[in-house]
């Protein structure tokens, strides 16, 4: 099936009343770099890019983003954030004391009515964490429809920073959709960006933050595979892991074929699990090792569960 996937994409530097930024533009254009084709060059998300607009051009242009049907929409800001006592606004050029931006509830709101069955929310922005949350009775909770994932820089009460004219988070975010935050078939989705950025940023910085309401994610791009699937669906034949437990034998003579000598097939699928950490030896010695003491190699645990997700046919 075609996918109509696309993707608004705000980044705001200037201000008429607020401080200028310097890494609001560029975070735009390396999110513009990395989403709008795949690691192979297959187009991806159809990109709209906003720059330094005023807080009226910005709502017009969301909900120019969610009102037509698509497969997916993604809506990325990178800006000052602002809270008042009626909520959290992302800012635009024109944010004043009598102007606060727009409204985060109101973003919610609009994604909420649309029709696009995926919606994924990103915001670089000083308390972006506070979006999608409500409170009764002196209890916390997140509003959101079935199909909206939502990934913030900061908690809501926390500032977002710049280094080098570029978003610490953005900048993260970037580096796990070129591969960072890949899986082992090369796909990069929300729930892998949040851990990547999570597990980057220390207790001591700003902490991101998750919110999510899906049946399943759909990758945001593709990178190349660490294994490619037929290298991987090799895995359960022989002399590979036809069993779960079992281990292999890696003494020269069982990896000899006919003519004596060693297959090179059997050694480039097993360096290859060994690369992407599928399997492990003895005292977690190198393959190289382990086949030159005459050793064995058995499936690492993340192997186990790659092997659970083919053989069921969930990869």
């Amino acid at each position: 099936m075609y996918e109509k996937k696309k993707a608004l994409l705000i980044g705001v530097n200037e201000y008429d009343y607020y401080n200028r930024l310097k890494g609001c533009e560029n975070d735009v254009s390396m999110m513009e770099e990395v989403l709008q084709c795949h690691e192979k060059g297959d187009p991806n998300f159809s990109i709209s890019k906003s720059l330094n607009n005023t807080n009226e051009t910005i709502k017009a242009e969301i909900s120019s983003l969610l009102e037509r049907d698509a497969t997916m929409a993604l809506l990325y800001f990178s800006g000052h954030g602002n809270v008042t006592d009626d909520g959290g606004f992302i800012c635009g050029s024109n944010t004043s004391k009598d102007n606060s931006g727009v409204s985060m509830d109101w973003i919610i709101e609009q994604i909420n009515k649309s029709i696009i069955p995926e919606v994924t929310v990103i915001l670089d922005c000083c308390f972006a964490g506070g979006i999608a949350n409500e409170e009764s009775d002196g209890t916390l909770f997140t509003r959101l429809r079935k199909g909206v994932t939502i990934l913030a820089a900061t908690t809501e009460n926390d500032t977002a920073t710049e280094f080098l004219r570029k978003g610490v988070f953005t900048s993260i975010l970037y580096n796990g959709l070129k591969g960072a935050a890949k899986d082992i078939l090369g796909h990069v989705t929300a729930v892998s960006l949040y851990s990547n950025a999570e597990s980057i940023l220390s207790p001591w910085e700003q902490r991101p933050v998750f919110k999510s309401f899906v049946k399943q994610l759909t990758p945001l791009r593709f990178c190349l595979p660490t294994v490619r699937k037929r290298i991987l669906r090799q895995m359960f034949n022989e002399p590979y892991f036809s069993l779960k437990e079992k281990s292999i034998s890696l003494d020269f003579k069982s990896l000899q074929d006919e003519s004596g000598k060693i297959g090179k097939n059997e050694l480039f699928v097993l360096a290859s699990f060994e690369k992407a950490r599928l399997l492990e030896c003895p005292d977690r010695i190198p393959l190289l090792q382990a086949i030159v003491e005459g050793k064995t190699c058995f499936l690492s645990p993340y192997g186990k569960h790659v092997w659970e997700l083919f053989k069921n046919n969930q990869a």
